[in-house]
């Protein structure tokens, strides 16, 4: 079940981040230059907030122990993270940012006995 995070543009200026809580769930957004992008708010080493974190280019680093992430792909940079961050699809309509917010996908196979 997917749910949205809509903002307007002016709240996230560009070259800044921002986190927010979507039912319970952290999400951080990146203004690189006018263009939106999204991640989960949590890091995947400790589930501590990244929010506060250094934030320059593309790069997320956590304000606890220092892991750093590429917020376009999520892809952890430096340990002790191992595990990359979630991404999630975000669109401008007008001046209104829209992030998608989504569980990852783990479907288990159904066997038929």
């Amino acid at each position: 079940m997917a749910s949205e995070l809509r903002i307007t543009v002016t709240d996230v200026p560009a070259g800044t981040c921002r986190g927010y809580q979507v039912h319970g769930k952290e999400v951080m957004v990146y203004n690189l230059a006018g263009t939106f992008l999204a991640t989960q708010g949590l890091c995947t080493h400790e589930d501590l907030p990244i929010s506060g974190g250094r934030f320059t280019e593309n790069v997320i680093e956590c304000p606890w122990h220092g892991s750093r992430f590429n917020v376009r792909s999520g892809k952890v940079l430096t340990p002790p993270a191992e595990e990359n961050l979630q991404t999630y699809p975000v669109r401008v309509a007008g001046d209104t940012v829209v992030v998608t917010i989504s569980e990852p996908s783990t479907h288990d196979e159904l066997t038929n006995f």
